[in-house]
């Protein structure tokens, strides 16, 4: 109907994909900050990630230390999710406005 491509793209294609875009976000977000075999490669003496604190207090036998760990890895990451299903509804709330 004479919109170029970029019109067409920004005004068609990116509003019905962008649900699948971002559940896919959350969705590997949430893979990502409680996977244990990436994340052990990336520590350092200076630097230990929560998932490896918590393997290292459950190894020990601290697992009261490990669940608490554990429980603030949740929160952050049902935080995150918070985060980003707000983020979601207010870009759809805009482009039912617009």
């Amino acid at each position: 109907m004479g919109a170029g491509s970029t019109k067409v793209f920004t005004s068609v294609t990116l509003p019905l994909i962008k649900d699948s875009f971002f559940s896919g976000l959350v969705t590997s977000f949430v893979r990502s900050i409680t996977s244990i075999s990436a994340v052990i490669l990336l520590v350092t003496p200076k630097i230990l990630f929560i998932t490896v604190r918590i393997n290292a207090y459950a190894d020990n036998g601290n697992f009261g230390v490990a669940c608490v760990y554990a429980t603030i890895l949740i929160i952050l990451a049902y935080a995150s999710i918070g985060i980003m299903n707000l983020c979601t509804k207010r870009l759809y709330m805009q482009d039912k406005i617009e």
